[in-house]
């Protein structure tokens, strides 16, 4: 039974750790069926030595279905190597979003600066046409004004960037909870799903290996029925050396006939278990394709979240900006009494 995701977001690094985790399961189912397959070859091989050239027939039967076994171990590793492939692969799609992360981050400085730059530049033009005409009472009052204008509309712009930017951030925020919830939700289904589709599997195992086991002991008891009565009949015999060597022959007989039984019974057990194995590994791995799908829809949806936030940002300092750089005109303006006018 699988756990419950946390509805909070994981971080790269427990994800990765999933990933290993799903990893070492894999490498663990692989290894205990290279260990079930030695452990078959070493009782087929004691076996061998017990048996006599009657049960050649049902040796071979037993190779045949060590092959078929050690054929499913190869294609589990197949399965396996494929998977790590992938893992690789993930691994540079999250470290190409880094390295876009990191450019992006680049550029927002870079813009920050010019913008720095820009505002410097603004001050020391208006402090230079403060100097140039500080002595005229007029151009005095009128750069007091322009100062007074640049002050409000600076203090007016950035806190309005500030406002929208604080916006962004929230609604971003909203957002991302918002899908996380939803991303928690479709993979607790997925979860569910395949718990329930599992315990489905395994119940249906038992039932059919507790009706084959009643199955068997059933026969096993007409076996028994029908060699008590061959063995009375054998008791009547009147020589004591036919009458052993026929009891004899009725034991072998029968001890051949249960063996049988056990072995088909041992064979279609077998069958089960692995039918039941590969249908529950399907079942995983598809739920582990959908968790991914899932996962993956969240890691888009948060960077166009993240995208528009940045946009929102950008055209909010950009607005601000455009006021600032207003500054100047209207600073000349009142400098040149147009406003008066």
């Amino acid at each position: 039974m699988m756990p419950k995701k946390n509805p909070k977001r994981k971080s790269a690094r427990k994800k990765l750790n999933k990933h290993t985790d799903r990893k070492a399961y894999l490498r663990k189912q692989f290894e205990a069926s290279q260990v079930f397959v030695f452990k078959e070859k070493e009782r087929l091989a004691q076996r061998k030595k017990k048996r006599s050239a009657a049960q050649t027939a049902e040796e071979e039967l037993a190779q045949e279905q060590l092959k078929e076994r050690e054929a499913e171990a190869e294609k589990e590793r197949l399965k396996r190597e494929k998977w790590e492939k992938t893992e690789v692969r993930n691994k540079e799609i999250l470290a190409e979003m880094k390295r876009k992360q990191e450019e992006a981050k680049a550029n927002r400085k870079k813009f920050k600066d010019r913008l720095l730059a820009e505002e410097k530049k603004n001050k020391e033009y208006m402090d230079q046409l403060a100097a140039a005409n500080s002595l005229r009472d007029k151009l005095e009052a009128r750069k007091k004004k322009g100062e007074n204008l640049e002050h409000e509309i600076k203090s007016e712009a950035k806190s309005t960037s500030s406002r929208k930017g604080l916006e962004a951030d929230t609604s971003a925020k909203q957002k991302k909870k918002k899908v996380s919830i939803e991303t928690s939700k479709a993979i607790g289904s997925i979860d569910t799903d395949e718990r329930n589709q599992v315990h489905a599997l395994e119940d249906d195992a038992r039932k059919q290996k507790a009706k084959l086991d009643h199955k068997e002991r059933q026969k096993k008891s007409e076996l028994l029925f029908m060699y008590e009565r061959k063995r009375a009949e054998a008791s009547r015999i009147a020589n004591p050396y036919q009458q052993r060597s026929e009891v004899a022959k009725l034991q072998r007989e029968e001890q051949s006939e249960i063996k049988k039984l056990e072995a088909e019974t041992r064979r279609i057990q077998s069958e089960i278990d692995a039918k039941t194995k590969k249908a529950i590994f399907d079942i995983r791995k598809e739920s582990d394709r959908k968790r991914g799908q899932v996962t993956s829809d969240e890691r888009l949806k948060n960077t166009q979240i993240d995208m528009e936030k940045r946009e929102a940002k950008r055209q909010a300092l950009t607005e601000a900006s455009q006021k600032i750089a207003g500054i100047r005109r209207k600073q000349i303006d009142i400098l040149h009494g147009k406003e008066d006018e």
